[in-house]
């Protein structure tokens, strides 16, 4: 009998440290799946068959919708999105479901569906900034858990925006050949039509009433013949020499050039140029262009006057040289603002939309960069970096 109770004894040890063994295997697996859960770079959702969070990793809750994890478990699917939507956080729009009978956010008579799912999302945060997500629904099941669904968040803005450009391109080839015949059908008549317009103005013949109509008959035809321009630089880029340049004499330039119209608009232009910048090899005339062009919308966004401040000055972690300029005008809408490079967006009446395409392109051929920092009401500020070369031959320029 004591024989018999030894080897009780000992099977139960023997169950008993197994059991312990398999528990703490149990436990490694699990903090193991957790660990690679929430370090994947996707968002990851698990929903339970009533709709409910039952985990959420760490991409989704803290690059996506801004939480803590212990917020987000245990919340309804779509109650989190109603109170991200009602606060303001996060505004999501369909663009695109796989299947349009499964919405994203199923009414709360609804099934989460049987079959896989998926969407294209763009997501606008508090202060319109926009990204887009590729969201996939998988459905689980199993005896042991029931209905379950997996929900893969993929940041997709990158491919987004690469497929834009692609688009983009398309439509500007395709509007090359349509602006090269426009300019070659109206370019000489356009010409013809505005010197006959000036012989007519230098007739002191004609009244005062007629002088006025045809000055603003030729203005008209100017603002035609700039458009044509600038189609013309849009698809057939100027070949224009590159050079050691002194940014600050540019600035000086545009800033002479752009003196008179400014007083009359009652607009200040003031500069504040550092001593001594590296020299940049760049084209002049281009990058005049570029200056010239975000000076004056500066100006159009002050209808009742103002101050433009253009800041040059060094950025030495950059190795580049740093021009902003800065007003206080109108501002630009979060609505137009993420599309302000667009070629043919414009928040001007009269604007051909053109500026600040062709600003970003001669810009970025400087192996540079151009950015807009907007706020409704407040005001406007470039900021563009343009790196300077070691190659060009550094010297001192005389202040003028």
């Amino acid at each position: 009998m004591p024989r018999m109770t030894n080897e009780a004894d000992n099977y139960i040890k023997e169950l008993e440290q197994n059991l312990r063994q398999q528990s703490e295997e149990l436990r490694r697996s699990r903090d193991l799946l957790r660990v690679v859960f929430d370090n994947l770079p996707e968002g990851l959702l698990l929903i339970d068959a009533t709709g409910c969070l039952l985990a959420a990793n760490t991409s989704f809750c803290t690059q996506i919708i801004g939480r803590r994890p212990q917020a987000v478990v245990g919340v309804g699917y779509r109650q989190l999105w109603d109170d991200l939507a009602r606060s303001a956080e996060l505004r999501l729009t369909v663009q695109g479901p796989s299947d349009e009978e499964q919405p994203l956010i199923p009414e709360a008579t609804q099934s989460f569906g049987d079959q896989v799912s998926q969407w294209r999302i763009l997501c606008t945060d508090v202060v319109g900034q926009q990204r887009w997500f590729k969201v996939e629904r998988v459905p689980l099941q199993s005896e042991l858990v029931g209905q379950q669904w997996l929900e893969r968040w993929r940041d997709v803005t990158r491919d987004e925006e690469i497929k834009r450009r692609l688009l983009l391109q398309d439509q500007l080839a395709s509007l090359g050949r349509l602006a090269a015949s426009v300019a070659h059908e109206v370019g000489n008549p356009l010409q013809s039509v505005m010197s006959c317009l000036e012989l007519c103005r230098e007739d002191r013949s004609i009244g005062q009433n007629s002088r006025e109509y045809l000055n603003l008959a030729v203005g008209e035809l100017e603002r035609m013949a700039r458009t044509m321009e600038r189609l013309r630089q849009l698809y057939r880029p100027p070949q224009l020499a590159w050079e050691p340049l002194d940014l600050n004499q540019v600035l000086r330039q545009v800033a002479q050039f752009t003196r008179r119209k400014l007083h009359q608009a009652k607009v200040q232009l003031d500069l504040d140029l550092e001593y001594d910048l590296p020299l940049i090899v760049g084209q002049a005339d281009a990058l005049r262009q570029v200056f010239l062009n975000l000076i004056l919308n500066a100006q159009e966004a002050m209808p009742q006057g103002g101050t433009i401040w253009v800041k040059a000055q060094r950025k030495e972690t950059d190795r580049a040289c740093q021009v902003v300029v800065s007003d206080t005008g109108v501002g630009i809408g979060p609505d137009l603002l993420p599309y302000i490079f667009d070629p043919f967006r414009s928040g001007k009446a009269q604007g051909v939309g053109l500026g600040l395409y062709l600003s970003q392109q001669i810009v970025e051929q400087h192996a540079g960069s151009i950015e807009v920092q907007s706020h409704v009401g407040v005001g406007t500020s470039i900021i563009v970096l343009l790196p300077w070369n070691d190659a060009a031959p550094q010297h001192d320029v005389e202040e003028e």
